[in-house]
């Protein structure tokens, strides 16, 4: 829990004792506790962000404060059942607050701090794999080394308009980059370094590790893939789904066999995806109409790393593009031509941990 949830806790806690308390006239003060709290909600709202899992503790204080101005109720096993109610659904707060945490990130270990703005693409001579009307277009987002005194907003894991009830509170978690920073202060060119997500993953899911790469001197884009990952906002407000689907692949050899066609399919379809997005940061370098990448970028050091179905993305892209001078393919099946032949580049890969990719 956060520590402004913990002080909601702890203070609705205390009035709750006073409840339970056969010596309550001798602690008058504690009865006015719910109205103490109300101020600290506040500022919970304002710099934590409400959550769901909180809703029996903000129901224990709504209730608290009725009940403090409803003196028809103040008889005492009234009293009593108030106050076993109210800590039930403090037990339940707590509970619910705990399963579903407000993780933080580790903080990143290099000496920049770390910008970070998303671009929006349109490849004019691609669809999407469906055929569907309209050019094929992207959402990438930038983490890059900062100026040494950027401040400004701090930007959230995951944007709020593809979180679900499920996962509502990744919108809570603050990550370390700065939103439209400075770039450091440097003449400098900087290796780009491009990040494919998971089977229906999204262009943040491994935000630890963009980050840290940035807070290094690097500058990392990740990549949506409309249709494929989870979900994708652009700057127009449309809204698009994945159209994947998540299933048991090994619960028979047919299943199995769709599930193969479809992720070559994918791998295949999202390496064009990645090689677009290196067309266009070669264009940024050359003129960026937000004039913050103009000639930073050295495109002679260009890398791309993966997880799971993006890894095997991260291979076939290296296999088609030799721009691409080292690949990490990070715990992925592999497919298309890079399976049978190889990378023209530098490659490794491994298998990790899912705590380590969750963040």
């Amino acid at each position: 829990m956060r520590a402004l949830e913990l002080l909601i806790v702890f203070i609705l806690l205390a009035y709750v004792v006073y409840l339970l308390s056969p010596s309550r006239p001798d602690y008058f003060w504690l009865s006015l506790t719910p109205f103490f709290c109300l101020p600290v909600v506040a500022v919970h709202f304002l710099l934590e962000g409400y959550r769901w899992q909180m809703l029996p503790v903000y129901a224990v204080l709504g209730a608290a404060v009725l009940y403090k101005l409803a003196p028809q109720f103040k008889d005492v096993q009234v009293q009593y059942l108030a106050g076993l109610i109210a800590l039930a659904c403090l037990g339940l707060g707590v509970i619910l607050s705990t399963a579903f945490p407000v993780f933080e990130l580790p903080t990143p270990t290099g000496s920049h701090p770390v910008g970070t703005q998303t671009r929006f693409l349109v490849d004019a001579n691609r669809r999407n794999l469906d055929d569907s009307v309209g050019p094929r277009e992207l959402m990438v987002q930038i983490w890059y080394p900062a100026g040494t005194v950027a401040r400004g907003k701090i930007t959230p894991y995951r944007e709020s308009a593809i979180t679900s009830v499920r996962d509502a509170r990744f919108a809570l978690v603050k990550t370390h980059s700065i939103a439209d920073a400075p770039l450091a202060d440097s003449r400098a060119r900087f290796p780009l370094l491009l990040y494919a997500p998971s089977w229906d993953g999204v262009r943040t899911e491994n935000t630890f590790q963009a980050e840290e790469l940035a807070s290094h001197g690097y500058i990392v884009v990740g990549i949506d893939h409309p249709y494929s990952s989870l979900a994708t906002v652009f700057p127009d407000g449309r809204f698009v789904r994945t159209k994947l689907q998540n299933e048991d692949f090994y619960s028979s050899e047919a299943t199995f066999s769709r599930f193969l066609k479809t992720a070559e399919t994918e791998i295949r379809f999202r390496a064009d995806d990645v090689r677009f997005v290196l067309d266009a940061f070669q264009h940024l370098d050359a003129t960026d109409p937000k004039n913050l990448f103009t000639g930073h970028l050295d495109l002679d050091r260009v890398g791309i790393f993966g997880f799971s179905l993006g890894g095997g993305v991260a291979a076939q892209a290296c296999w088609l593009d030799r721009r691409l001078k080292a690949c990490v393919n990070m715990d992925g099946m592999m497919a298309g031509e890079s399976l049978q032949q190889g990378t023209t580049a530098p490659f490794f890969r491994r298998s990790i941990p899912e705590t380590v990719w969750m963040t």
